[in-house]
């Protein structure tokens, strides 16, 4: 579980016509993500985060982005914490041309990916899990480590990846 140290500052809260004092506590740890077993990583410098293996990445070695084929590994502290199928992955600037979300207004796509014209013109992965079902495939062209914030879901939907936060 990544926990994160949070404050519990007091104050004057509330609308301005109605404001009320809040006494303020010490920090605590607060639950943020349940990262997985052996996944939550604390660094030696920097915060705690949520890797996506429980072991580093070799390509993450000393690098913040890295490709391997045409996947794109977004790394922190020696560990994937994202990869994104692409079309053209460059670890250099971290782009992924013609990957999963991209844009595909000229209809390509690139890693298997089809361009979804309804409604936002992206590159997404096809799938073939029964209408609104978590599909194994959509997480492998799109994956993130949970970090407290919003986490990608995936549900097939008319037999294409669709992700909701």
């Amino acid at each position: 579980m990544l926990e994160r140290c949070a404050a519990h500052p007091g104050g004057i809260y509330g609308p301005i016509d109605d404001p009320h004092h809040v006494s303020g506590s010490g920090p605590d740890w607060e639950n943020v993500a349940d990262c997985g077993a052996n996944q939550c990583v604390a660094p030696a410098t920097g915060t705690a985060f949520c890797a996506l293996d429980p072991a580093p990445t070799p390509l993450c070695a000393g690098a913040q982005f890295a490709c391997e084929g045409q996947t794109l590994i977004a790394c922190s502290a020696g560990y994937a914490v994202e990869r994104r199928t692409c079309g053209t992955c460059d670890a250099t600037f971290g782009s992924c041309a013609e990957g999963t979300g991209a844009g595909c207004a000229g209809g390509t796509c690139g890693g298997g990916l089809v361009c979804n014209a309804d409604p936002y013109q992206t590159c997404e992965q096809p799938c073939d899990c029964p209408e609104g079902a978590t599909c194994a495939a959509c997480g492998d062209s799109w994956a993130q480590a949970p970090d407290g914030g919003a986490t990608l879901k995936w549900t097939c939907v008319a037999h294409l990846c669709a992700f909701r936060y």
